[in-house]
């Protein structure tokens, strides 16, 4: 990698949660970063990071994203699903020929309508088990230690190995790791979320409830089970049965609030549409009813939780 690629700044767009993290972890490593605001009131911020035994702050420059215009060659965002699109046509006109962009937006769609408006540039996107939220603004707590899972969207593309920038990227201190088959990652974490999220959101409860109590358990089967049929029309291979993965995600987060869950409290729209509505829209495509997605989606939009 040329010193000159190595001085170039990472843009973070999305200040949120996950920016907020890896824009503590660039500046801590002493990479040049860069957040990208809506609205920019300093030239830099500082950003508090919280984890069970270690505590720092950092400051990191801010800019406005309607005052941007520089030339950007590696971004990363960080917004939620139904903000990414827009956010990136923001700042399409910016980046480079050649640069690098990560996507780690939940749920799946999002990535690939952002990668059909950025035919040229060169497309990541990331599967974050990290768990993290913000206290107040860029004040971030780093609550459960997860990995990121990135590879390159576009398969004439899809190298073994990353390429510098996002090698460079790897080398954070957050369990990064490399895939060539990053969409089957992405699907298991749908798949999971699918049988987890909506049902905190609808339920109100903590992940751990959802295996307590036998009627949610049943649930939460249900869901597996038509999950896994569209994925096995599909040929996406997972890791363990859905059930057993879904199971052992929800033991780990036992006393943790789903992202849907945070956002429902917050008032937020949800990302559901990107990760339940996306399983419902592909069997659609193959003529399959989903009967127990269909009904959760439903009950949560009469709820108003879109």
């Amino acid at each position: 990698m040329t010193q000159s690629l190595n001085n170039q700044p990472w843009y973070i767009l999305g200040a949120g949660a996950m920016g907020c993290l890896l824009a503590s972890q660039l500046a801590r490593q002493q990479q040049p970063v860069k957040l990208i605001v809506k609205r920019a009131s300093t030239p830099s911020q500082a950003i508090h990071y919280q984890q069970t035994d270690l505590h720092f702050s950092c400051k990191v420059p801010v800019v406005d994203h309607c005052a941007l215009h520089h030339h950007i060659n590696k971004l990363i965002v960080t917004t939620k699903a139904y903000d990414a699109l827009p956010a990136v046509q923001s700042i399409a006109h910016l980046l480079t020929a050649d640069a690098q962009v990560i996507l780690l937006q939940n749920g799946l769609g999002s990535q690939q309508v952002i990668a059909n408006t950025l035919p040229n540039q060169q497309i990541a996107v990331g599967s974050v088990t990290h768990g993290c939220f913000l206290t107040k603004p860029f004040q971030v707590v780093h609550a459960g230690l997860g990995q990121i899972t990135i590879g390159e969207l576009s398969p004439q593309l899809n190298n073994a190995k990353p390429r510098c920038q996002f090698q460079q990227f790897a080398q954070l201190p957050l369990n990064i790791h490399w895939t060539t088959t990053p969409l089957t990652t992405l699907w298991e974490k749908v798949a999971i979320n699918g049988a987890i999220n909506g049902l905190t959101a609808l339920y109100q409860c903590k992940n751990g409830e959802l295996w307590q109590h036998q009627g949610l358990r049943q649930q939460v089967i249900a869901l597996c089970l038509e999950t896994e049929a569209i994925l096995k029309q599909l040929q996406i291979p997972l890791s363990d049965q859905l059930v057993t993965l879904v199971k052992r995600v929800i033991l780990q987060t036992a006393d943790n609030y789903s992202s849907t869950l945070q956002d429902v409290k917050a008032g937020k729209a949800t990302e559901l549409s990107y990760i339940n509505g996306y399983i419902i829209d592909k069997a659609h495509i193959m003529g399959i009813d989903l009967p127990h997605h269909q009904w959760l989606v439903r009950t949560l939009k009469e709820k108003g939780y879109s």
